[in-house]
């Protein structure tokens, strides 16, 4: 299937590509994210979506990432 995973802030600006575009076969698959934007820079804590794209049907949950 083909996948995507994105994070947006509360907003709904695209923070951060997690996974774009990329081909995978059924199975468990774990992706972390190390709280930075695109650009490599670190965000503030806060509500975050995220978004999984495959094969055309999405899911979008809201979650609170706290930074130290």
């Amino acid at each position: 299937s083909h996948v995507v995973i994105e994070i947006y802030d509360i907003e709904g600006q695209l923070v951060k590509n997690l996974v774009k575009g990329k081909r995978q076969v059924p199975g468990d698959y774990a992706k972390s994210w190390d709280a930075t934007n695109n650009l490599g820079v670190a965000v503030p804590s806060g509500v975050y979506i995220y978004r999984l794209s495959v094969d055309g049907s999405h899911i979008e949950k809201k979650f609170m990432m706290l930074v130290r």
